[in-house]
């Protein structure tokens, strides 16, 4: 039978530990992705998005034995990558990127991106984070409860309250 995630996450957290170097390497490369993801979400830029990873994997580089005394590796690190991206665009509102002026391809791709990012921001952590785990890792309803640490039940009504709200506020979105 193969390692499992779990498995991986304890070995890592073990490596973290003891001051392991190449467990941060590992660690990157098993959740890195993930955490992307998360951080994409949030801050809806894949620049953004790419700057609160380096964050997250900056913060672990140089305190490894928080991630290594977390419970549950996975969880931890989504929620250190959508932190990463709140704070970066908190910091983006008091001063604005270089750059970040250019007109997109499709002015109405990226109006219509940009109100996607926004409905999905406008969740709670909680729902956010089952959406992104279901929709972007493609999690079960059990895999996310395991990340998240909460039960079945508890993700099933999370996905089911966060799926009523963006249904609401993307109708426009829908129709147009």
């Amino acid at each position: 039978m193969g390692r499992t995630v779990d498995d991986t996450d304890t070995d890592l957290r073990r490596r973290l530990a003891a001051g392991d170097c190449a467990a941060l390497a590992a660690l990157y490369d098993l959740h890195g992705a993930m955490c992307y993801r998360a951080a994409l979400v949030i801050a809806g830029s894949s620049s953004l998005a790419e700057d609160a990873v380096q964050e997250v994997f900056m913060r672990i580089a140089r305190d490894p034995a928080r991630p290594a005394a977390a419970a549950n590796l996975a969880g931890y690190l989504l929620r250190m990558a959508q932190n990463a991206a709140i704070d970066l665009l908190r910091l983006r509102r008091h001063r604005p990127l270089v750059g970040d002026c250019a007109a997109p391809a499709d002015a109405a791709d990226h109006d219509r991106d940009a109100r996607i990012a926004a409905a999905l921001a406008s969740l709670p952590e909680e729902q956010r984070s089952v959406v992104q785990l279901r929709v972007w890792e493609g999690r079960s309803l059990e895999e996310v409860g395991d990340i998240l640490g909460v039960s079945p039940n508890t993700v099933s009504s999370r996905w089911r309250y966060a799926v009523e709200k963006l249904t609401r506020l993307l109708a426009h979105e829908m129709s147009a």
